[in-house]
Order: structure tokens, then C-alpha cells, then sequence
């Protein structure tokens, strides 16, 4: 909740879990995300999905430091164990449009894949990443992104999480 631009306010995004089986399978009226082949074994085990943060901040705030909150699932092979199967995700800023944009859609594989947000107007620019395994991202003191009606290039933001099931 952010309330004033000098208070410190914090914001959570959550992805939906996710049916991490292939896409050609569907489950119960479900298909999986699951679309990118193992470039050696050829093995469909990895798929990237994207979704808007749906946020609209009417004052500027800098963003300081991140922290991912990912859920662990039990391990059924390994008694006692536990895995994950998000292997990195990506925050970009956008320009205002990009959620209305008629030839993005963002539930389209090839769009989220190919990061197709980037190259056309209106478009997303990589703001930062967050890697299995990493702690909370601070930048150094005095500095941050801003985030907010200042910003024309942060106007929306875009979360893409990447899925790789382990081995």
C-alpha cells in the first residue's frame, strides 16, 4: 500500500499457480504451459508465462529493493525433499498501452516468449530479474527506479516467469 511518496510502500505481485504439464496434454479442460524443448534431449520442459501487474500509481515512488517469494512444492520421487520449478523471472516497466495493446496478447506463448513486448510501441523495457536460489535485491542507498506518472516508461509493469522442470 503506498500512500504518500515518502513513505516506504510495498507492493506484491502473485502469478497464479501454474499447470506445469505440456501444452499438447490438457487436463481436466486445462492445457500446461509446458512449450519449449530441452535443446539437447528435446524433452518439452520449460515455458515462460507473462502477466500484467494491473497497477496504477498516481505518485511517483522508487523502487529500492525486490524479494521473490517462491512456493516449493514435495519432492514425489525424494522422500523428504522439495523443488521448484520457477528458474528465474523478469520485471519490465512499460509505457501506458501496452495492456490494451490488440496485437499483444500476452497468453499467447510466442509473445511471452519471444518477448515480444519489447520491440514495438507501446513496449516494456528489462528492469530487473530475480534467479532460482537469489536473496532480496537491494540497489545501494540513493538510488532506485522510479516508478509512477513521472516515468513515461513506467507507466505498467509486466511480470514474465520462467519454467523449468527439474530432472
Amino acid at each position: 500500500r503506498c500512500l504518500d511518496a515518502s513513505e516506504e510502500c510495498s507492493l506484491t505481485f502473485r502469478f497464479e499457480p501454474q499447470p506445469i504439464w505440456n501444452a499438447n496434454a490438457v487436463i481436466n479442460g486445462t492445457a500446461g504451459v509446458l512449450n519449449i524443448p530441452h535443446p539437447i534431449t528435446g524433452k518439452v520442459d520449460a515455458a515462460f508465462v507473462c502477466k500484467l501487474g494491473g497497477i496504477e500509481l498516481s505518485e511517483d515512488h522508487w523502487l529500492t529493493h525486490a524479494e521473490a517469494h517462491i512456493q516449493k512444492h514435495p519432492d514425489p520421487v525424494n522422500d523428504g525433499f522439495e523443488y521448484d520449478v520457477v528458474h528465474h523471472f523478469n520485471m519490465f516497466s512499460c509505457e501506458r498501452g501496452v495492456s490494451t495493446r490488440p496485437d499483444l496478447d500476452l497468453d499467447e506463448n510466442m509473445h511471452c516468449d519471444q518477448n515480444l513486448f519489447m520491440h514495438s510501441s507501446p513496449k516494456c523495457n528489462y528492469q530487473m530479474s530475480y534467479d532460482k536460489g537469489a536473496v532480496k535485491f537491494g540497489l545501494p542507498p540513493d538510488s532506485g527506479f522510479l516508478l509512477g506518472p513521472s516515468n513515461p516508461y513506467a507507466r505498467e509493469y509486466l511480470f514474465q516467469g520462467h519454467y523449468l522442470v527439474p530432472e
